[in-house]
């Protein structure tokens, strides 16, 4: 072997090598102690740098959203977690994969769980019929929990769907409250879509149907355990942890919605209900007299910092935005003072935030960080890596071998250039020298 090719082969050798030690270095994961969180005053934003969470687990997530909605030019729809280090960020595969499948890359819906250690994703209609459910169809839909420590996926067959959209997790995750819709549903317009309402033990993987329930719209667990349950005419139902019915609470306005998950206060005296650009609160007790706080101008409700302190989200461009970025705002809602809490930057509007939500229990006792620290994105796919490594290996080999085939000819001219001609060589000749020397 010559030795322009020599060297080139020798350099794709050290990038390839370099490149297969860093891949085989342990995941970077998330900081934080079992039951705190930080929050910078900014979040990370869209990048296509951000890696798979199963490449890198966040070991716990703070919050969950889709960034970007539909297919535009160079801007793909990502579902994303942030770590409880309010830093880490990472694409959640699974939930992309299980987008529904005419939806231009729109995650399958999800949601968080109070400890931070588990998201599930549910399962968008794959063409049940209107108004029934379909009992071992072809379709039959499903529930991934994805381990927010290791990054492992566990699926759990639900063989009386054919949607599942997951809507409340009890306080200590291990329940989960979800809506096997009674209709077609998918990523577009599914608010308030209603369906029968199941209640998934995680552990065991039983679910188990709230009687009487075939039109939930939303859910919300107590503190204790008892399941507040909206149902398509507006009412909300409390219920047993049995499922039994323990009494009827009616909205003072017909347009409120209970906030699935985090619809409960943590003293278990309030409801938190959502709509026309304002979160009000109504008595659990369903007592007309009991004093409740004033509404809150946003368009939802988060989570609970404690029994009067409330985190708010704001969508950004909406009637109550005060930036195109996507808001949280802290709430004091004993006197009714409103601060900034942390934001998702959305590249002046182009890559809007939908369906973010936080782990209610982390939130509650998130501590709020100075500054914003520079993102941690993990690292991309393996796929990417290596092609990425393969190109580096082919550039070095390519600039190797051109930089030792100049120094052969560089080495060559100067032997030419010091040789002397032979005795009675001809003006020709050395003319010929002259021009191989330059």
């Amino acid at each position: 072997m010559d030795r322009p090719r020599r060297a080139a082969l020798l350099a794709a050798l050290a990038v390839l090598g370099v490149g297969g030690a860093s891949s085989a270095l342990p995941a970077v994961t998330g900081a934080g102690t079992a039951d705190q969180a930080a929050v910078p005053a900014q979040l990370p934003g869209y990048s296509y740098r951000t890696g798979q969470l199963g490449a890198a687990p966040p070991d716990r997530v703070l919050a969950v959203y889709q960034q970007g909605f539909g297919v535009e030019l160079l801007d793909f729809p990502q579902a994303l977690v942030v770590g409880a280090d309010g830093a880490s960020a990472r694409r959640l595969r699974t939930a992309m994969s299980r987008g529904a499948p005419d939806s231009q890359g729109d995650a399958a819906p999800m949601s968080v769980s109070p400890d931070g250690a588990a998201v599930a994703v549910g399962d968008w209609d794959a063409g049940a019929p209107s108004g029934e459910l379909v009992v071992a169809a072809p379709e039959d839909a499903d529930m991934a929990l994805v381990d927010a420590a290791t990054g492992d996926v566990r699926t759990v067959d639900l063989p009386d769907a054919t949607a599942v959209l997951p809507l409340a997790w009890s306080p200590d995750s291990q329940r989960l409250a979800y809506v096997s819709p009674t209709g077609e549903v998918g990523p577009y317009g599914r608010s308030g879509r209603p369906g029968h309402l199941l209640v998934l033990d995680v552990g065991t993987g039983a679910a188990v149907p709230v009687a009487g329930v075939d039109d939930a719209v939303s859910a919300a667990f107590s503190p204790d355990g008892l399941l507040a349950v909206q149902r398509a005419g507006g009412a909300i139902e409390v219920r047993g942890p049995d499922g039994g019915l323990l009494r009827t609470v009616t909205p003072p306005r017909p347009e409120g919605v209970l906030t699935s998950g985090a619809g409960w206060s943590p003293d278990g005296r309030l409801l938190a209900l959502q709509g026309e650009a304002a979160v009000s609160f109504l008595a659990a007790s369903g007592d007309p007299a009991a004093a409740v706080p004033a509404p809150v101008a946003a368009d939802g409700l988060l989570a609970w910092r404690s029994a009067d302190e409330v985190l708010l989200e704001d969508v950004g461009a909406s009637s109550t935005a005060t930036s195109v970025d996507f808001t949280v705002s802290h709430a004091d809602l004993s006197t009714g003072a409103v601060q900034p809490f942390t934001r998702v930057p959305t590249g002046s509007g182009n890559y809007a935030v939908h369906d973010f939500q936080m782990a209610t229990g982390l939130a509650q006792h998130a501590e709020q960080v100075s500054g914003s620290p520079r993102a941690d994105r993990g690292w991309p796919s393996p796929l990417v890596r290596a092609g990425a490594w393969l190109l580096a290996a082919g550039a070095a080999a390519l600039v190797a071998g051109r930089l030792s085939r100049r120094r052969a000819r560089s080495r060559a001219i100067g032997l030419a250039a010091a040789e002397p001609l032979p005795a009675g060589g001809s003006p020709a000749r050395e003319q010929e020298a002259a021009a191989g020397s330059r």
